[in-house]
């Protein structure tokens, strides 16, 4: 495979001091504003087979595309649960959560007290707990997932994309691919597109590829935007 660097117009968050960040945080959420990745515009993998990409435009209406195409700055496994479902939430932040995959934050208690767990030893992680009444069900009420923060050329701020666990499979083994050619994430410009599965019952899985690869100087701009960001939105459970 031929790799080819990027020649498109260049990253807007490029074209601007990522270290006037805050400042523009607090200019538009107010001094002292917190911002985390559920304040983020998130995008999920499309239920019954979908093509397509539901993604919000400015105004926070939903535009479908097919492919998304980016930079991912970052990413790491996370678990999300919601008593209720997402869409009961409000989309609101979730009950309890862990941006590492291992220690959860949250209101975990029976008393509602928020406090961090163990996600190896919580009940809401066990295999079959998403319901245990249904000894077919083997789900988990907190399943293991992916969050992949994807920079778009008109963007200043990452698009979240939820990854269900039938898809960090596909995305990991993409990431090890780009690795053992010695691409780091923040250099790639990618593809993210969607295959169907046949299930039963049909589900999508992400279909991640190579587009090209940004300049060294770009690459270095879009590894201090990821330095930048990190902070914000890759908290640990003990400083949530």
């Amino acid at each position: 495979m031929n790799i080819t660097i990027y020649e498109g117009p260049k990253y807007e968050v490029l074209n601007n001091d990522i270290s006037e960040l805050p400042d523009i945080f607090a200019a538009n959420l107010g001094e002292g504003g917190e911002v985390n990745e559920f304040d983020l515009d998130r995008v999920g993998i499309p239920t019954g087979g979908g093509l397509s990409w539901t993604v919000p435009d400015l105004n926070g209406e939903p535009d479908s595309v097919k492919e998304l195409v980016g930079v991912v700055i970052l990413h790491g496994n996370k678990r999300v649960y919601w008593e209720g479902t997402f869409d009961e939430a409000g989309g609101g932040p979730p009950d309890c959560s862990s941006n590492d995959g291992a220690s959860g934050y949250g209101r975990i208690e029976a008393d509602g007290e928020l406090g961090v767990r163990a996600c190896s030893s919580c009940p809401k992680s066990q295999w079959g707990s998403l319901n245990p009444t249904d000894p077919d069900d083997n789900r988990q009420a907190c399943s293991a997932r992916k969050s992949v923060y994807l920079i778009r050329p008109t963007d200043m701020l990452p698009l979240v994309l939820d990854l269900a666990p039938t898809s960090v499979r596909a995305f990991n083994r993409f990431m090890l691919r780009l690795t053992s050619r010695g691409i780091p994430s923040y250099k790639a410009v990618v593809r993210l597109g969607l295959a169907q599965e046949s299930g039963p019952p049909k589900y999508s899985v992400v279909k991640p590829s190579l587009e090209s690869v940004l300049s060294d100087e770009e690459a270095a701009g879009m590894k201090a935007v990821a330095d930048s960001l990190r902070p914000y939105f890759m908290r640990t459970a003990a400083s949530a």
